[in-house]
Parts: C-alpha cells; structure tokens; sequence
C-alpha cells in the first residue's frame, strides 16, 4: 500500500513539474523591413520611376516596394506604416588655399512634394496600398505617384522610412528606407548591360544605351512590353528570349531606315548632327 501511495505521488510531482517547465509562447509584435529582390539584400531599396512608361494619358500610376515580415504568419492583413523623410547633405566651404574653413547640414533640392508627386499615405485610396495580405511573410506595398509637369525637365526624389505601427515594429534600420526618383523621360534601366556585366550602357544584344533606342524598342514592342528595370530583369534569364526581340528590333529598324531614306532623311541616330550616333542592334 505504501509503494502505491509513492507512486502516485511521484506521478503527481512529475506532472506538475511538466506544466511549469512548458515553453511559453510567442506573444510579441511582428517586424517588417524593405527587401531588395534584385540581390535579395536588405540595404537601403532604390527605385527609379518614370512615367513614360505608363502611357500619355496616364496621370498617376503606382510604384512598388518588396518587404518581408519576421515573426509568424496572421490570418488578417497588416498595415505598414511609411513617412516621407527629408534628406540632407553637407556642404563645405575653403578657402584660397582649398583648405575646409565651414561645413552646414542643408536640405537636399528636389524633393517630391505631397498631393503634387505623390498622394500622402494617411489618404485612403493611398492607405489601402499599404497593407500585407493574410498568411503572407513576403509583401508589395503601393506607392500612387503623380505626373506633374515637373517631372519633364527635373527627376524628384521621394524618401520613406517605415516607421511603427499597430501591426509591425521597425525591423533592421539598414534596411527601413527607401528612395524612389520619380520622372517623365527615359533612363537608362537597371540591367541593360547585365548580359556581360561591364560599361553599363553597353550590351552585348542591345548595343550602346540611349533615350531613343530606348523609346525606339518600346514603340516597336510586340505585346507592349515596358521595357524597364523589372522587364530586363525577368528577360536577362532568358538569353532566347532577347534575341528574339533584337532580331525584331532589327528588322523593325531596318524598314524605319529605309523609309527615311525613300525621304532623302538619314538612318535614326540619337543626336541627328551625330552620325556616329546610328542606332544598331547586335545580332
């Protein structure tokens, strides 16, 4: 009888023990932070805008930005929180002899101005473009900018910062910035040259980079193609695939060509009173 009383005692004790020593559960808020998808780095995120890709009758369109989430999936949407920051920069002054003698902290020129590039993110047709969908660790969050006059003759430049939110706390401050240049005319897109890796405005298919190459592929596209940054990112996986399109472009060019010519006109050049200029295509 005693060796039963023993047991069930130590049953009881090994229970209890089991029931302090359980793993609490996590209970704190969830972190958020932009994400580069290019090099899936967590550096600071640049994005370049323009609006000549969005059509002219276009007046706002979106931009996207990638985030990631650290923490466990919800089963709700979550909202990130973003500010515009300004951004500032040191300007020095020397003497005769070049030597430093004063520095100032100013505010950096071009900055995109609310409800002229850009809506403010406490409106509500900006807001709802800020959140993640449930069950998501991975999200785009939206950005409406606006096409203003400006934009044709100056690039402006748009700085958030996520800050803390209801859903999210900030993730790692390296990566909780972003910058967005907003224009209205044609760059020179990242990953032109990512055939070959070297002069960035050379590419072993679509040759020397220039604005009216540029607008040359994009009016002679077969399907509408954009033809920026994330455009050439998909297609530099795919080295089919981009000569294909210069064998287009090619052939495209060479009835543009000719038809200038029946006008007594030159080929098409980038600078018209430069004829090493000529626009080509490698194929």
């Amino acid at each position: 009888m005693k060796n039963i009383v023993y047991l069930i005692y130590f049953a009881l004790f090994f229970i209890v023990g089991c029931e302090k020593a359980e793993i609490p559960t996590y209970e704190g808020k969830d972190y958020v932070q932009f994400f580069n998808q290019e090099d899936e780095s967590y550096r600071k995120l640049a994005k370049v805008f323009s609006f000549r890709y969005s059509g002219s009758g276009v007046e706002v369109d979106t931009v996207f930005l990638d985030v990631i989430i650290s923490g466990p999936r919800a089963d709700y949407d979550r909202k990130v929180e973003l500010k515009q920051v300004k951004e500032y920069d040191f300007e020095f002054e020397y003497d005769e002899d070049g030597v430093r003698t004063d520095s100032a902290l100013v505010e950096v020129g071009n900055q995109a101005i609310p409800n002229v590039h850009y809506i403010p993110f406490d409106e509500p047709e900006a807001e709802k473009l800020l959140y993640v969908k449930k069950g998501e660790v991975e999200g785009r969050i939206g950005i409406i900018l606006k096409r203003d006059v400006s934009l044709q003759s100056e690039d402006f430049n748009l700085n958030v910062e996520i800050v803390a939110s209801e859903d999210f706390q900030v993730g790692d401050i390296r990566a909780t910035k972003a910058v967005v240049t907003i224009l209205d005319r044609l760059t020179r897109p990242e990953g032109w040259n990512r055939d070959q890796g070297h002069d960035p405005n050379q590419s072993m298919y679509w040759g020397i980079y220039g604005p009216v190459k540029h607008q040359f592929m994009i009016d002679h596209s077969p399907n509408g193609e954009r033809w920026d940054s994330e455009f050439f990112e998909e297609l530099n996986l795919d080295k089919g695939k981009m000569l294909w399109y210069v064998s287009i472009f090619t052939r495209a060019l060479d009835k543009v060509n000719k038809e200038r010519a029946d006008q007594g006109m030159s080929p098409l050049m980038e600078d018209p009173n430069d004829p090493n200029t000529v626009i080509s295509f490698n194929l």
